[in-house]
């Protein structure tokens, strides 16, 4: 008993030892990046030297052959790829937008395609119906929404400290507005920007379609254009006409860059990415 309570004791001296050499080596591992590290050089390069990667672009086969080279070039004990399928969609070459009013006026719209939206199949046209949230929209009837356009006017909270809070405050537009206004008869959603900024460039994202209701076509404009078509709605009843042909197609070949380092135990994982 007395050398079972020995061990015990000598056990837990050597506890803060382990825990202090652990920090030691953690604080090594900061120190080293944020001294030497490149991860903010190479998020640059592959951000501005190679763009935008969506999925089953040429911009992503880029990014895996540039990955797979960079790993190689670090001190891993295997780099390789690893197949996996993904989406393959395409924005197309025509993404156009307007308003126009009773009184012959147009105003051109900076717009593009939300990912994965349905093409509109030529110009549609209809009139504008505005609400702020998913929550209003919800509470619209099949009798005011048929057959118009629905706009989503859902700003950024700019109370927030965190961005992203604000960004998934208004996620729910982007990602489920198509299918909501559908289920109601409208011809087509567009949302404003998911942005903070106030300026003319349309941000877009990926939506996620309820597969078991008709797909119609999704669009955000320019945070600018939405408070423009904001003030031409207050006025009188507005037309908005749009036109894309994006296009979904059968799913691509793609891969997962992998760079291996083998620990000193087996079957003990740890991933990044």
């Amino acid at each position: 008993m007395k050398q079972i309570i020995i061990v015990i004791v000598l056990f837990l001296l050597t506890l803060p030892s382990f825990s202090q050499n652990d920090s030691v080596f953690v604080r090594k591992i900061y120190d080293e990046a944020l001294e030497k590290g490149q991860a903010h050089e190479n998020l640059r390069y592959l951000c501005k030297n190679i763009g935008a990667r969506i999925t089953a672009s040429a911009e992503a086969e880029m990014a895996v052959r540039w990955g797979f080279e960079l790993l190689k070039s670090y001190a891993f004990d295997s780099v390789y790829l690893q197949e996996t399928k993904v989406p393959h969609w395409e924005r197309g070459t025509t993404e156009a937008a307007w308003i126009s009013n009773s009184s012959n006026q147009y105003l051109k719209l900076n717009v593009l395609a939300l990912g994965g939206s349905v093409a509109t199949n030529g110009l549609i046209e209809a009139e504008v119906v505005v609400v702020q949230t998913i929550d209003e929209l919800k509470t619209k009837s099949a009798k005011e929404i048929k057959d118009k356009i629905v706009f989503i006017n859902q700003a950024f909270d700019q109370k927030f400290i965190n961005t992203f809070s604000s960004y998934g405050h208004c996620y729910p537009i982007r990602a489920n507005g198509a299918s909501e206004a559908s289920k109601l008869g409208a011809k087509a959603v567009i949302i404003r920007s998911l942005s903070t900024p106030t300026d003319h460039f349309a941000h877009t994202g990926v939506l996620n379609y309820d597969e078991t209701i008709k797909k119609i076509p999704a669009a955000a404009i320019s945070t600018k254009d939405a408070d423009a078509l904001i003030n031409w709605y207050a006025k009188e009843k507005i037309k908005f006409s749009l036109e894309m042909d994006c296009k979904t197609y059968p799913e691509a070949i793609s891969y997962n860059v992998i760079g291996e380092m083998k620990g000193t135990k087996d079957n003990k994982i740890i991933t990044f990415g």
